[in-house]
């Protein structure tokens, strides 16, 4: 788990997943098939990195299919 430092290295990987995974191809795809808590902290890390946009849209395409989502992550390990 990151508790304080990022590093180059995972500055980096982080900057490419968000690339990846904030596509609209992508997270049509897969946030159907994701759950509502893995849904939730992919918005999270979304918000974190400054893509709002593609937060709402892996919200917006997992309860698309899902229906609207009740649940709510009550994990606080951060």
């Amino acid at each position: 788990m990151i508790t304080e430092t990022i590093t180059p290295e995972l500055a980096t990987a982080l900057n490419k997943f968000i690339k990846a995974f904030g596509e609209v191809d992508t997270v049509g795809d897969l946030a159907p098939a994701l759950s509502c808590v893995e849904v939730d902290y992919m918005a999270d890390l979304f918000r974190a990195a400054g893509q709002p946009e593609a937060a709402d849209a892996w919200k917006a395409d997992h309860e698309a299919a899902e229906g609207p989502c009740d649940c709510t992550d009550t994990d606080d390990d951060e």
